[in-house]
């Protein structure tokens, strides 16, 4: 790998570690470092519809063809004379696209030259000089998007006309810089140099400065530069087209805030943002750079910085997807027609170049259309495992540590109580008990369908849980299941509501909350049976394709504590009036009784599962008990009523929760994560438990 310098891995290196510095300096300053960062970033583009990812591809075919066209157009006006055929001039531009932002200070642009001269025998001088020139004419552009921008937030007001102003100045400046300074400049360096130079490193540079005026100087008398700008404009209207569709499009169901934010401060985002990227600053893909200019300037406008990091973040990305995508495509396009054109001859390159036109561009098409199929199919077809396809065997018990018993009468140390949870043991599912400490396990509940999820009430008389509406329902499949009620000392059963799953009791008793059909989150209260909706997919900044598991409601401060699944992966803390606060990935997120803290299930490096708790911002993360081996795959963690017993499931394999080898622990709050008692010893499956300790 002679090719491969150590100072261009060094400088590589140091390029990520800038971005990844700025990134998570940005990040945490927002207040959306950690692991909250990638639940939003991937809700943000699973619930993204495909329609505005498809405007931004084609938004970039426009764009990269009206480049082309321009940049044609700028090297037939030179002194050159000549300009590659559209078949490689629209390569060189999509390369050109992709490598813009690679290196800082817009260096990449220089891509743009060497591919003339190397592939399409353009003189550097001319490739430099038409560079030059759109880049002119794209900062006059450009002033024109920024100048519509103001008067769109502003009006004709005094810092709009400050602004033409500006522009104005700004272009005469660079208009005379460009096209009247270089002329002068290399005679004056003949002069100083006189007929024969003594050095011949220096007579090439004043060849190449020589000619470089020259080309500046005929595109100046030339009559190219008023179309040059039309090109320019199309290019700005295009381009800040195609991201304002992306922006859209990442926005609309998280940070709706952004989503109704006026044409006009978007705009003035996204121009701050791409002028940050195209600073000295040694950032990789402009990483960093690029977030910080449109979160600046986004949030001196009002806006919410921390959802305009991360929606300024998930738009960088989207885009250097398709415009790494499109410009891969047609590097390798390119090197395989240079390869051509330094082997056969003008006239048959140039026969086959229109030959050749119609197959790159298929290719670039198809590569667009590749790049909304993969979006259609992360849409659909989500990172989920597949439903259980039939009910599990109901196993068979096993022989019980004869010091099992001694250890929970050790951690109960007097108290009294009961412990439910959903076993197959009796051959279907159904909702069993244990008394404790020394009760066998008996059948609350004996219906020829499905029953899981069971929670106690807060007075411990009752109880709720889900039947399924058919025989054997899984616990993957949120719709056909029913929400009933029982009480426990008669075994009388209502039902509660249809269409019902997963149901949790509200502190004071007297409501219940659950989720219907997947996708809403029910509060019901007992007394009348009025229904409210807490929470909706597509409603409220959560994506429509959401999946709500495991609600638990704190009515003071009407929170909802949820796990979030499909379009958006992660435990948050929903609120009426605010953007889902994500708590973190995991699962099973709930209210710690008093509702002051939260506490979820989220894997380890070192254990398959541990049990964490956060504050409700999200903020105080730490693992708050972490289940020994060889039962470390533990779910359903669950507190009593007055927070001082815990009860759980743990599986020393398999990861189904109505399939897999559960056994049922309880553990006393704050003891050593080693003294847990077991309290069932059966194969079968055993889940979703809860426990009542008498006072």
């Amino acid at each position: 790998m002679r090719w491969v310098q150590k100072a261009d891995i060094m400088r590589l290196l140091l390029s990520v570690g800038v971005s990844a510095f700025a990134l998570g300096l940005l990040l945490r300053m927002t207040q959306s470092a950690g692991g909250h960062t990638l639940p939003l970033l991937r809700a943000a583009w699973l619930g993204m519809p495909v329609s505005f990812f498809l405007l931004y591809g084609v938004a970039q075919l426009v764009q990269g063809g009206a480049r082309a066209a321009r940049y044609r157009l700028l090297l037939r006006a030179g002194a050159q004379g000549k300009a590659p055929p559209w078949y490689p001039m629209v390569l060189v531009t999509f390369v050109r696209n992709m490598f813009v932002d690679m290196l800082p200070a817009r260096l990449g642009e220089l891509m743009y030259v060497g591919m003339l001269k190397t592939g399409c025998r353009i003189r550097s001088e001319a490739g430099l000089a038409s560079m030059g020139v759109s880049i002119l004419v794209d900062l006059v552009a450009l002033a024109v998007v920024l100048l519509a921008a103001l008067l769109s937030l502003m009006g004709p007001t005094g810092g709009a006309i400050s602004t033409l102003i500006v522009i104005i100045i700004v272009a005469l400046v660079g208009w005379g810089t460009v096209f009247y300074v270089p002329g002068p400049i290399v005679r004056q360096w003949r002069q100083w140099a006189g007929p024969s130079p003594k050095w011949r490193m220096h007579d090439r540079i004043l060849v190449f400065a020589t000619q470089l005026a020259d080309e500046l100087t005929a595109l100046r008398q030339g009559r190219a530069l008023g179309a040059a700008l039309a090109w320019s404009v199309l290019i700005r209207i295009s381009k800040y087209g195609g991201l304002l569709a992306l922006f859209y499009g990442v926005t609309h169901q998280l940070w709706p805030d952004l989503h109704a934010a006026p044409v006009g401060k978007l705009l003035i985002g996204l121009i701050a943002a791409e002028g940050a990227a195209a600073l000295p600053i040694p950032t990789f893909m402009a990483f960093g750079a690029y977030e910080a200019g449109g979160v600046g300037a986004l949030a001196l406008l009002g806006a919410d910085p921390a959802h305009a990091a991360l929606a300024m973040l998930a738009l960088h990305i989207a885009s250097q997807a398709v415009d790494y995508t499109l410009g891969l495509v047609a590097w390798v396009l390119f090197l395989v027609y240079a390869r051509d054109n330094a082997t056969t001859s003008a006239s048959v390159v140039r026969h086959r170049s229109w030959n050749r036109p119609r197959v790159a561009i298929a290719g670039i098409i198809g590569m667009a259309l590749l790049l909304s199929l993969l979006a259609i199919t992360m849409r659909d077809q989500r990172s989920r495992r597949q439903e259980s396809t039939g009910a599990p065997g109901q196993g068979e018990a096993v022989v019980p540590d004869p010091d099992a018993n001694a250890v929970l009468r050790q951690i109960l140390d007097g108290r009294t109580g009961f412990v439910v949870w959903s076993s197959n043991r009796f051959g279907h599912h159904a909702i069993v008990r244990r008394r404790l400490p020394d009760g066998p396990v008996e059948p609350l509940t004996e219906h020829a369908n499905t029953d899981t999820y069971p929670r106690i009430s807060p007075c411990g008389a009752r109880l709720v849980f889900s039947r399924s509406q058919v025989p054997w329902v899984s616990q993957r499949n949120p719709e056909p299941w029913d929400v009933y009620m029982l009480d426990i000392a008669d075994g009388r059963e209502t039902l509660i509501a249809q269409d019902g799953f997963m149901p949790a009791w509200t502190a004071a008793g007297n409501a219940i909350v659950f989720v219907r059909g997947g996708k809403r989150v029910i509060h019901v209260d007992l007394e009348t049976g009025d229904e409210t909706e807490l929470a909706a997919a597509g409603k409220r900044g959560i994506p429509e394709d959401t999946k709500f598991q495991t609600p638990d409601y704190h009515a003071e401060s009407r929170q909802l504590a949820v796990t979030l699944r499909g379009a958006f992966r992660a435990t948050a803390v929903l609120h009426p009036e605010r953007s889902p606060q994500v708590i973190g990935g995991g699962c099973q997120l709930s209210w710690m009784p008093g509702q002051t803290w939260l506490y979820y299930v989220k894997g380890s490096r070192r254990r398959a599962n541990v049990f964490r708790r956060a504050e409700p911002d999200g903020s105080g993360a730490t693992i708050w008990f972490a289940p020994p081996a060889p039962f470390d795959r533990a779910y359903f963690p669950q507190l009593s009523t007055n927070g001082e017993f815990a009860v759980f499931g743990a599986a020393a394999s398999g990861h189904e929760h109505d399939q897999a080898d559960y056994e049922i622990f309880i553990w006393r709050v704050d003891d050593p994560a080693q003294r847990v008692a077991r309290l069932t010893w059966h194969t079968g499956n055993d889940c979703w438990p809860d426990v009542w300790i008498d006072r």
